[in-house]
């Protein structure tokens, strides 16, 4: 059980690098290309936490639907579909929270408060 479930929480963070990697080389060679109109840095972590979160929270319906479909049963046993399922949606929460909370480094047109930040569409 915790075999499976190490695996593919190495496997979800090759996944976070890959992506890491491969978004900031785009932002860099795009920052690179014209310094007058630069984005600081909080812009970038606030845009990656949020598809990192995205990705957790996709992966954690996946997982949750997985527990309970007859196809999935042969290929991902219930027992570790629900360990992993639980462990992902921590991770989403997390990264979800990371990307609220990176908003406040954010100095963009106006500052936002606590309501517009944890309530969505306030």
């Amino acid at each position: 059980m915790f075999i499976f479930q190490k695996k593919l929480s190495n496997i979800l963070f090759k996944i976070f690098i890959f992506a890491i990697f491969f978004f900031g080389q785009k932002a860099l060679a795009s920052t690179s290309e014209s310094l007058a109109n630069e984005i600081p840095w909080d812009w970038y972590l606030s845009r990656a936490s949020g598809w990192v979160a995205y990705i957790f929270l996709w992966f954690s319906i996946f997982l949750g639907l997985s527990i309970r479909n007859i196809f999935l049963k042969k290929i991902i046993k219930p027992i570790h579909s629900f360990d992993f399922h639980c462990f992902v949606s921590i991770s989403a929460i997390f990264w979800a929270l990371f990307h609220g909370i990176s908003f406040w480094f954010h100095e963009g047109s106006y500052f936002m408060s606590f309501r517009e930040i944890f309530i969505p569409l306030y």
